[in-house]
């Protein structure tokens, strides 16, 4: 069965999601406040005719992009080819308000990509205003596919279009109404909410609740005493424990596999290894036969066995990283084509266990596998880390923030009444604007340029005179 770990922290949620004992995903609560799935009013900044797109003014950090295949009316001539293709100019006005919704986050030096095309998920059912049109999971049976879609072109009212969600299989018409009825309910507050931002679709527990809690029986256990109580009546076929662990994810080992997820160099099981090279424009995944040895077998044996379990993980750790965008693997070299072949099918039924829409292209001239993963969250190694200010960003350390968390996490364990401890200033300050978890007090000794945190002593002799401890109210 698979496993769902939730900590409380002291600034949210985050999960992991475990599959045959090995973390497949993590769950973790982003600074960003503009997430996937918010929807805001934003004014058309600039028209950029030659991109057929435009700049939109969101009122924090980047303007938004907003392609012009992202506006509803476009999308509706798109359909009937009726009448000349309108043009960014006519289906937009410079200094015009506009409702949009955030399809792909800001990264790097890119603001978000946005879209009018609104999408309002609920449990069983995803509810978009102005598509016009009525779709319903492949993953369902044909039978039941034709059911419900004729279910929601019975409930759907023009223009809006109606998704039904692979965990809509077996919902009643009765049910399928009342959800329908709740998002269009949702959408009404939506529209005639005040301020900048409309909707925030939410952060780390709704979409656990959304994406893998409804899709099967799971055992879960979190430190949320409140939380556990009510995902054992809103769950029942999951299987909900409640952990006296203050401090989750270090008790569980996940802590120090977090960090090891934005490391580029990742072991195999029988030797081998892998290096995940994440740039600007694209992610290289290098394959190392290592410590592989031949064996009894050829060479060519050999390289497929390394390079079918490499294809395992390199799958894994697309997911586990959250990376999109163009992706290339350098395999080892195999000049058989039936081993090159039965390759590529076990690599792309690695990556069909993956929720994220990936396509894969194939081998390259050059003998390289090609292939493209949707990117609308920042990957992992940006959540966690920022460029390394020493190396002019070269290199990646963690962020003070990741750090701050890590030692909020670690203080309920330790055993005494104050702690010193050994960080950078920027984490120190981070501290201090979070809630103390309770535990020792603790005074910083603050290095320039240090990552992560050292625990030098504990007890009386942690105390340091004239500095004020970080501690519980």
């Amino acid at each position: 069965m698979d496993e769902v770990y939730v900590e409380k922290t002291v600034s949210g949620h985050r999960g992991a999601l475990l599959e045959n004992g090995r973390v497949e995903e993590w769950f973790l609560e982003e600074e960003n406040t503009l997430q996937k799935g918010t929807i805001l009013r934003g004014k058309i900044k600039k028209l950029l005719p030659s991109l057929d797109a435009a700049f939109v003014d969101i009122g924090e950090g980047k303007e938004g992009y907003l392609a012009k295949k992202e506006h509803p009316r476009y999308q509706q001539w798109k359909l009937n080819q009726e009448g000349k293709e309108p043009s960014v100019t006519a289906l937009l006005q410079q200094g015009e308000t506009v409702i949009v919704q955030v399809k792909r986050e800001a990264a790097s030096n890119k603001g978000p990509q946005l879209t009018m095309i609104l999408s309002i998920p609920g449990e069983r059912l995803v509810l978009e205003p102005f598509s016009d049109y009525a779709a319903v999971s492949k993953k369902l049976s044909d039978p039941e596919r034709d059911r419900l879609r004729q279910e929601a072109e019975l409930w759907r009212r023009s223009p809006e279009g109606i998704i039904v969600r692979t965990a809509a299989d077996g919902i009643s018409a009765e049910d399928f109404r009342k959800e329908a009825d709740r998002l269009r309910r949702k959408w009404a507050d939506i529209k005639a909410a005040e301020g900048r931002v409309l909707y925030r679709e939410g952060g780390v527990l709704p979409r656990l609740e959304r994406d893998i809690l409804l899709q099967g029986k799971k055992q879960i256990k979190t430190n949320d005493a409140a939380l556990a109580s009510v995902w054992k009546d809103q769950f029942p076929d999951c299987d909900v424990e409640w952990s006296r662990e203050r401090a989750l994810f270090y008790s569980s080992g996940l802590q120090k596999e977090l960090h090891q997820s934005t490391e580029p160099f990742v072991w195999l099981k029988r030797g081998g290894s892998i290096m995940v090279e994440e740039t600007e424009t694209m992610t290289v995944i290098d394959v190392n036969s290592s410590k592989q040895i031949r064996g009894s077998g050829s060479l060519q044996a050999t390289a497929l066995k390394v390079n079918k379990e490499a294809a395992e993980e390199a799958a894994r750790q697309l997911r586990l990283r959250d990376i999109g965008g163009m992706i290339i693997v350098d395999f080892i070299r195999m000049k058989a084509t039936a081993d090159r072949e039965e390759l590529l099918r076990v690599f792309k039924k690695a990556l069909s266990r993956d929720r994220t829409h990936t396509y894969v292209t194939g081998y390259s001239g050059l003998g390289f596998v090609e292939l493209t993963r949707k990117q609308s969250r920042k990957p992992l190694r940006e959540q966690l880390t920022v460029p390394c200010p020493v190396c002019s960003g070269a290199g990646r350390v963690r962020k003070p923030s990741e750090t701050a968390l890590e030692i909020a996490s670690f203080l309920p364990s330790v055993e005494a009444g104050a702690a010193l401890v050994e960080t950078s200033p920027e984490t120190a300050a981070v501290c201090r604007t979070l809630s103390h978890p309770g535990g020792a007090e603790v005074y910083f000794r603050e290095t320039e340029r240090m990552e992560g945190f050292r625990l030098l002593r504990m007890g009386p002799e942690a105390v340091s005179d004239g500095q004020k401890p970080w501690k519980s109210d």
